[in-house]
């Protein structure tokens, strides 16, 4: 990898430097979640219940993310089965829409288009009582894994209005683009000023909103499976920008890899490729994984690095690696030369 001069390590809180800032106002909060003692669950429930709801949530968080980062996996996830699950706290935090749909995965899969449209402010929680309301808002927009989210689509939009404002006929692929949200935030698409862009997703359900929502701009709805692009079988044409922003969380190294080589090849000469991935270690890491059941893989930036490793140094003119401002997703960016 000749084009990668220096990798910066990515920062993350120690657990105690973490529990430190969230629980600071909390002194017996943040106690309960240093000693490491599943007696969180207890004193979050207790709090939630006595409508201090943001209180809780920190207590409750900042409690699974430690129990996460010090235990062993097999410990981990027994503590989730026999534990989390059975602790009467599940039923309040299952009544959260957002927390609730990631669990019960009606498609499939957490993380779904219409779970982010929670995160995005395109989808509205039905009517919930205070303290529901309150839950969701913590997990909707409080948290940093969603703050992060957000942040993730503005780049993108960002990406697009600046090379939309260089080039006239810009041809942009977005892959697993579900309801495709950075449409509504990029100038250059809700403007026409982009010549194409296709919007490739697996999901016939999310492609059907795209073309509803969309219906009028240069939006080129179009199904596929990721094999298809991986095998090389979709026939999409060469592009100036591609990107994925949620699908590499959910792909092993070698899948990662040869997609990132398969996209790559499908760039324009001088064309760019952004992929990102959630960073290890991120605060919501625990409750994600027990009461959201949502689970990904996670890369830091040299787990970045080396899924370009594959593409001839040649061909690139260059790699950037960098972080959104919370340091919890990571972004690939690969220049085309």
């Amino acid at each position: 990898m000749e084009n990668i001069a220096r990798l910066e390590t990515s920062y993350f809180p120690k657990p105690s430097e973490f529990l430190f800032a969230r629980s600071a106002s909390n002194a017996r909060c943040g106690e309960l979640v240093v000693d490491g003692r599943s007696g969180f669950l207890d004193s979050s429930y207790s709090l939630i219940e006595q409508e201090q709801v943001e209180e809780g949530m920190e207590l409750l968080v900042g409690g699974l993310w430690t129990r996460r980062l010090t235990s062993e996996r097999e410990a981990w996830e027994r503590f989730v089965d026999q534990e989390c699950m059975r602790h009467p706290i599940r039923e309040v935090l299952h009544c959260d829409p957002f927390t609730h749909r990631a669990f019960a995965k009606p498609r499939g899969y957490a993380g779904d288009a219409v779970m982010l449209d929670y995160i995005y402010g395109f989808r509205r929680a039905p009517e919930l009582t205070r303290p529901i309301r309150q839950i969701h808002t913590y997990t909707t927009v409080a948290g940093r894994a969603p703050c992060s989210v957000r942040n993730r689509l503005e780049i993108v939009s960002g990406e697009i209005d600046r090379l939309a404002a260089a080039q006239s006929d810009l041809r942009v692929l977005s892959v697993a683009c579900g309801h495709l949200r950075e449409a509504s935030r990029s100038d250059a698409i809700s403007s026409g000023r982009v010549g194409e862009i296709v919007a490739y997703d697996q999901d016939s359900e999310s492609l059907a909103v795209v073309a509803k929502e969309y219906a009028g701009l240069p939006v080129v709805p179009r199904a596929g499976r990721i094999r298809d692009l991986i095998c090389d079988r979709a026939q999409l044409g060469r592009f100036d920008f591609a990107y994925a922003l949620g699908l590499y969380d959910y792909l092993d190294e070698q899948t990662a890899r040869r997609l990132t080589e398969v996209l790559f090849s499908h760039l324009r000469p001088g064309g760019t490729l952004l992929v990102a991935n959630f960073a290890p270690g991120i605060p919501d890491l625990g409750y994600m994984e027990s009461y959201m059941d949502w689970r990904l893989v996670y890369r830091d930036r040299l787990a970045m690095a080396r899924l370009a490793a594959g593409i001839p140094s040649a061909e690139i003119r260059s790699i950037t690696l960098f972080d959104d401002i919370s340091h919890s997703i990571v972004f690939l960016e690969i220049e085309k030369a």
